[in-house]
């Protein structure tokens, strides 16, 4: 491919320890790729330094230093400073596994795509979960007679996108970007997951005038998913599957082996602490100071918390 698409990974507090992994995950395949964080202290100042030295990861400057859930995906959809070239945003809770950017070697020429996105199939506007994923169907429909449900769904925690594409007036009504915390109370109402809400929404025709153009490819895969399960540590180390992982919705932990597919996780975090100096010793104090961290959390009846908002 001519060029490889710079990724953006928007990054808080509370999940940078898995911002860790997906770097990791993102160089053991990219050496040299550039990478992004998009660094949200609304949580909390913290520190990027080994990530900054040890893996040539740089901090996306959007004019400000808090953004809240979810915001920042949104301002780096309506962004005016950064090139208006394709670039792929990157929830913390993934891992590449293989070259997946190699799958949009064609597509990234394209005049007739704006935005790719992984589709799903399974959900529909007459399901009764539809709304609390994405939005009400219904109530939209009022509001947009161009409303047309286009059959797929997606989750915004990957996808490609091109800078500017998207207006600032398109998304008024739901979002002010000089105004923190940026959502309207419409937003607030009416899109439960705020930014896949609202590029589902878009999706579906609110915009038809605008012109945003899609293509899917399926790239992004759950943790649950037969794919993923099919994995292996060879498989890992050859690199010969090329798609995303996400953790959205799992119970997280600190001690990877208690997550589902953990083991995924684990293979990456050794990467990442493969780079650090005397990382080894490193991986090993954290493993076992994590492992008894969940000991004791599992005999105090505590249990994992699920990834909510910020």
């Amino acid at each position: 491919m001519s060029r490889a698409l710079d990724i953006y990974i928007p990054c808080h507090r509370g999940d940078y320890f898995f911002t860790k992994i997906c770097v990791a995950s993102i160089r053991y395949y990219y050496p040299d790729v550039s990478i992004f964080l998009v660094k949200d202290e609304v949580n909390g100042a913290f520190s990027t330094k080994d990530l900054e030295e040890y893996f040539q990861v740089k901090i996306a400057e959007l004019g400000r230093k808090q953004f809240g859930w979810t915001s920042s995906k949104v301002l780096l959809w309506t962004s005016k400073t950064i090139p208006r070239r394709k670039i792929f945003i990157l929830d913390s809770d993934t891992v590449f596994v293989g070259r997946v950017l190699d799958q949009f070697a064609q597509i990234l020429s394209r005049s007739d795509c704006d935005i790719i996105v992984s589709p799903e199939y399974k959900h529909r506007p007459d399901q009764p979960d539809f709304a609390k994923y994405y939005y009400d169907f219904g109530f939209f429909k009022k509001r947009y007679r161009n409303l047309s449900f286009p059959g797929f769904t997606f989750n915004t925690g990957t996808m490609v996108i091109t800078p500017g594409i998207i207006s600032e007036k398109m998304i008024r009504g739901y979002f002010h970007p000089a105004r923190f915390p940026f959502w309207t109370k419409l937003a607030k109402e009416h899109l439960p997951l705020r930014d896949q809400s609202l590029l589902n929404l878009l999706v579906a025709g609110g915009w038809k005038e605008h012109r945003i153009l899609f293509a899917k490819r399926r790239f992004m895969y759950w943790f649950r998913d037969p794919e993923v399960n099919n994995l292996n540590i060879s498989t890992l180390q050859q690199g010969h599957c090329r798609f995303i992982i996400h953790w959205a919705g799992a119970k997280r932990s600190t001690f990877l082996p208690a997550m589902e597919r953990g083991w995924i996780l684990s293979f990456f975090q050794f990467q990442y602490f493969k780079r650090l100096q005397h990382g080894n010793l490193r991986f090993f104090k954290q493993f076992c100071l994590e492992g008894f961290r969940h000991v004791s959390r599992l005999r105090r009846g505590a249990t994992m918390p699920l990834d909510t908002p910020q």
